[in-house]
C-alpha cells in the first residue's frame, strides 16, 4: 500500500521533545520495529510484514507499507511527521537513473552525544531536488544484530550503552539509496541522506553505486573461469563444468528479470559473518572521566574492540530519525499541495461544505454535530464572512417549514444583498431603517409588565456591573412611565405648558425623565406626566424616580445634586437608545421573537449600514447595545418557545457574524454559554464569528473554543495567532502563515471523535458556489 504524506498543521506540543519521541515510538511500534517473531508467529519472519519504504522526491514524501502491515501505521508515522497520510498510486520513478547507496566505511566511530529533537518550523532532514529520488528501506533489527549492536556501542562509549538512542525500543535498520540522472550527484546525495539520520558516525558515510543482481553474476564468473581452467589444465572431470555454468545462466537470467526500480525494493542486508573487531586505539582506553583506563598500558589492556555491528550498507535508524525523514516541507510545496486530505471520519459527512482538500474533494461537517457549535475566526478581509454565508445558505436550503433561522449581520449593505441572492426566502430587519419592521424589545402586556421586561432584558444583556439592581428599577419605572403617559391625548399639551418639547419615542422620554437634559427638565416632564395621566400608579413611579415632595414646604425630598448621581447610570444606557431615532421611530411596525420562531422564518437582522440609501449607520456604542438587547431577547424566547425541539427533529439556527457587535458588556456571554451547554435540547445550533478574538473576555473565548467545530483564517498579529493556535491545538506559526482563502479547521466526526487539524481551501460561496 502506498501513501502520500502531506504537510499538516503542527500540534501545539510540536516543540515538546518528549511528546515528539512518544509519537515517533508509537509509529515505530505500528511498523513492527519494536517487536520480534515468537514461536507462534514465525511466519512473520518470511512474510516480511515489518518496516516500510520511505521515498522522497523534491518536497513530496511517499510511504509504502508491506502487505499485512498494521493499517494504522501510516497515520501514526504521519502524526509523528506533522503530516497526514492518504492512499495513492505508486510514485512514477523514471527509468535510466543512476542509483547509489550509503555505507559505513571501515574504522568509523560513533559519538554518544547525538540526539534527535523535533525540527523547528519548516526544517526538514531530506531536501532533494525535484528530479532526485531518495529511498529509505526500513526493516526490524535481527536478533543477532541486536546482540552485536549493544557490544559495539558499549565499546564505542566505554560504558553500558543504555543511554544511546540506538538502544531504545523501536530502532530499525535501513538502507539509504538515491537515484539521479548524474552518478556524481547520486553519490553525494546518498551520503547526505545517510548523514541526515544524525547517528553521530564520524568522520561520516561513503557511497557505492547500486547494481542490484550483479553480485551473483560477479560471484559466478570466477567460478566458471576456475572450472574451465581446472578442466583444461588440471584434467578435472567434465561434470565439474555444468554446475558453475548453470549458476551463471541463472544469475544472468535473474539480472535480466530485475525490475528497473529494484533499488527501491532492496531491503537492508544482514551480516551473517563472524563478529567484526578492530584494533583498539588510545581513545578506546579512556574512562568516562577522561582519564586512562587502569590497564591502558599494561599487558592486560584491550587490544581489540567490537567494530560496526551491521552489514556496512545497513544503517540503524531510531524512531525519531525515521519520523524526521518522513516530514514533508510545507514551504516548498505549492499552496494547493499544502492543503491536507479529508479525514476518513468525514468521508460520509452530510453537513455544510467547508472547502476542498488537497485532492480537490469536498470537505463537509457532519450535520449532527452542529448542535455542538461552530466558531469562525479571521482578520478583516480574510474570508470569514464568505464562509459564514456558505454555512447560512446550507442551513436555509436544509430548513423545513418547522425550523427557524436568525442571522445577526454586521456588514449591512455589503452583505444583505448577497444573502438575499443566496437565500430567496430571507426576510430582513434593517435595524437603522424605519421602513422595515423592527423586533419588539418590550413585548406584550401592560406598561408596567413591558417596563419590567425591558429592564430585565437590559440587565441580562449588559450584566450586573453595568446595570445594577437600583439601575434596573429606575429603567423599569422610566420606561413604564413613558408607555403609560405618552398615548394620553393631553400629554403633548401638558409638555407644551411646561415649556418642554414632547418626546417622540419612549427611549427619549426615559432619557429626559432620567435627567438626560438636566434635573429641571426631568422634574418638569415628570410633573407633566402626572397631570396628563393622574393616578396612583403614575404618582408612585415618579416618586420612585425623583423622590417624594415635602407636603409642608412643597420642595423635593431629594436634592438636585443627589438626584443626578442617582440617575446617572441608568440615564447613560437610555441615552444611547434615545440617540437611535430610526430604531424606535413612531409608527414603525414591530414583530416579536415569538412570531419569528412560530412561523419558521429565515430572518436577517442587519446591525450595519442600511441597505437603502443613504445607508444610515448607528454609532458603535448604539449598535452594540441594540445588538445585545436583540440577542438576549432571542435567547429568552428560544427557551420559552423551543422546548423539545431536538426530540422533535426541529432546528433553531442562530448565526452571529461579529460577536463584538452583540456583547456590549459581559451579560450576553451567558447566551453563548447557554447555547453550548443547554441549547441542544431546544434544537439550537449556534454559529458565530469574530475578527478580534483578543478583545473577547478570556472566559468567553475559552467557552467558544469548547465548541465542537473551530475554524480560523490567517491571523497575522502575534496575539491573535497565539490565541487561535492554542485553541485549535496547533503551532501559532501555522495560523499566521495560512495562505489566501485557506481555512484551518478542528472538528469532530459524526460519532463525536475529535479529528486532527486540517487545512482546506474555501470556495467562493458569495459567487454562488454550492454550499
Amino acid at each position: 500500500m502506498w501513501f502520500e504524506l502531506s504537510p499538516a498543521p503542527r500540534p501545539d506540543d510540536g516543540d515538546d521533545r518528549d511528546a515528539y519521541r512518544r509519537r515517533a515510538a508509537n509509529a515505530a511500534a505500528r511498523l513492527g520495529l519494536a517487536s520480534r517473531p515468537s514461536i507462534d508467529t514465525l511466519t512473520q519472519a518470511w512474510r516480511r510484514d515489518d518496516g516500510c519504504i520511505l521515498v522522497a522526491n523534491g518536497a513530496r514524501r511517499y510511504l509504502c507499507l508491506p502487505d499485512g502491515a498494521d493499517p494504522e501505521a501510516a497515520d501514526a508515522l504521519a502524526r509523528a511527521a506533522d503530516a497526514t497520510a492518504r492512499e495513492c498510486d505508486p510514485p512514477d520513478i523514471p527509468a535510466g537513473l543512476v542509483w547509489a547507496h550509503a555505507f559505513v566505511p571501515r574504522g568509523a566511530t560513533i559519538s554518544r552525544t547525538a540526539f534527535d529533537e523535533p525540527d523547528k518550523d519548516d526544517d526538514v532532514r531530506l531536501d532533494p531536488p525535484a528530479g532526485q529520488w531518495v529511498v529509505v528501506n526500513v526493516r526490524r533489527m535481527g536478533w543477532l544484530e541486536s546482540r552485536r549492536s549493544k557490544n559495539w556501542l558499549g565499546d564505542e562509549f566505554n560504558m553500558t550503552p543504555d543511554t544511546s538512542k540506538l538502544q531504545k525500543a523501536g530502532v530499525g535498520v535501513c538502507r539509504v539509496s538515491v537515484g539521479d540522472r548524474d552518478g556524481g550527484r547520486a553519490h553525494r546525495a546518498a551520503e547526505m541522506a545517510a548523514n541526515a539520520l544524525d547517528l553521530g558516525v564520524t568522520p561520516g558515510f561513503a557511497s557505492h553505486t547500486s547494481r542490484p543482481a550483479w553480485g551473483l553474476v560477479a560471484l559466478m564468473l570466477p567460478l566458471v573461469a576456475a572450472a574451465f581452467a581446472g578442466f583444461m589444465l588440471l584434467n578435472w572431470p567434465a561434470w565439474v563444468l555444468p554446475v558453475p555454468i548453470l549458476g551463471l545462466i541463472m544469475a544472468v537470467a535473474r539480472l535480466a528479470l530485475t525490475p528497473r526500480d529494484a533499488a527501491v525494493w532492496q531491503r537492508p542486508r544482514h551480516w551473517w559473518g563472524l563478529t567484526r573487531y578492530r584494533e583498539a586505539q588510545s581513545a578506546d582506553l579512556k574512562t568516562r572521566n577522561s582519564g586512562d583506563d587502569l590497564e591502558a598500558f599494561g599487558p592486560q589492556r584491550k587490544r581489540r574492540v567490537h567494530a560496526y555491528a551491521f552489514q556496512r550498507s545497513s544503517l540503524p535508524v531510531p524512531p525519531t530519525a525515521l519520523a524526521a525523514l518522513a516530514r514533508p516541507s510545507a514551504s516548498r510545496l505549492s499552496q494547493g499541495a499544502a492543503l491536507t486530505v479529508r479525514p476518513v471520519g468525514l468521508e460520509t459527512a452530510d453537513g455544510p461544505r467547508l472547502g476542498r482538500d488537497a485532492d480537490g474533494r469536498d470537505v463537509r461537517l457532519a450535520s449532527n454535530v452542529l448542535y455542538g457549535g461552530v466558531v469562525l475566526l479571521g482578520r478583516p478581509g480574510g474570508g470569514k464572512s464568505n464562509s459564514m454565508h456558505g454555512l447560512e445558505r446550507w442551513a436555509s436550503e436544509h430548513a423545513s417549514n418547522r425550523d427557524a433561522m436568525v442571522v445577526f449581520e454586521s456588514k449591512g449593505v455589503s452583505s444583505i444583498p448577497v444573502l438575499k441572492r443566496l437565500m430567496p426566502r430571507l426576510l430582513v430587519v434593517d435595524v437603522a431603517d424605519p421602513s422595515t419592521p423592527m423586533i419588539d424589545l418590550l413585548g406584550p402586556g401592560t406598561p408596567g409588565e413591558r417596563g419590567e421586561r425591558f429592564a430585565s432584558l437590559m440587565r441580562a444583556a449588559l450584566g450586573d456591573e453595568q446595570v445594577g439592581p437600583a439601575s434596573r428599577l429606575m429603567i423599569r419605572d422610566a420606561v413604564a412611565l413613558a408607555l403609560t403617559v405618552m398615548p394620553e391625548p393631553r400629554f403633548r399639551d401638558r409638555c407644551r405648558a411646561a415649556g418642554l418639547v414632547a418626546p417622540d419615542t419612549w427611549p427619549q422620554f426615559a432619557r429626559v425623565v432620567l435627567a438626560g437634559d438636566g434635573v429641571s427638565a426631568a422634574r418638569a416632564l415628570a410633573h407633566a406626566a402626572v397631570l396628563a395621566a393622574p393616578g396612583p400608579d403614575v404618582q408612585a413611579m415618579v416618586e420612585r424616580l425623583h423622590g417624594a415632595v415635602n407636603p409642608k414646604t412643597g420642595r423635593p425630598a431629594v436634592s438636585d445634586g443627589e438626584l443626578v448621581k442617582r440617575l446617572a447610570a441608568p440615564m447613560n444606557k437610555m441615552d444611547l437608545l434615545a440617540r437611535c431615532p430610526g430604531v424606535f421611530a413612531p409608527g414603525r411596525r414591530t414583530v416579536g421573537w415569538r412570531q419569528v420562531i412560530a412561523h419558521g422564518a429565515t430572518l436577517a437582522v442587519n446591525l450595519g449600514g442600511t441597505v437603502r440609501a443613504p445607508h444610515t449607520t448607528l454609532g458603535d456604542d448604539q449598535r452594540s447595545l441594540v445588538g445585545a438587547l436583540l440577542l438576549r431577547g432571542l435567547r429568552e424566547q428560544m427557551e420559552s418557545s423551543c422546548a423539545g425541539w431536538y426530540d422533535a427533529g426541529r432546528h433553531m439556527r442562530v448565526f452571529v457574524d461579529e460577536m463584538t457587535e452583540v456583547l456590549s458588556g459581559g451579560g450576553n456571554a451567558e447566551v453563548f454559554r447557554w447555547c453550548r451547554t443547554q441549547g441542544r435540547a431546544f434544537g439550537v445550533e449556534m454559529t458565530c464569528g469574530t475578527q478580534f478574538p483578543e478583545n473577547l473576555d478570556p472566559s468567553l473565548f475559552s467557552l467558544l473554543m469548547d465548541f465542537d467545530t473551530r475554524c480560523t483564517f490567517v491571523m497575522r498579529s502575534v496575539a491573535s495567532s497565539t490565541q487561535a493556535g492554542q485553541a485549535l491545538g496547533v503551532d501559532p506559526s501555522v495560523v499566521s502563515s495560512l495562505g489566501e482563502h485557506m481555512l484551518l479547521v478542528r472538528t469532530v466526526d459524526a460519532d463525536w471523535n475529535t479529528l486532527p487539524p486540517m487545512v482546506v481551501r474555501t470556495p467562493w460561496f458569495d459567487n454562488g458556489e454550492p454550499a
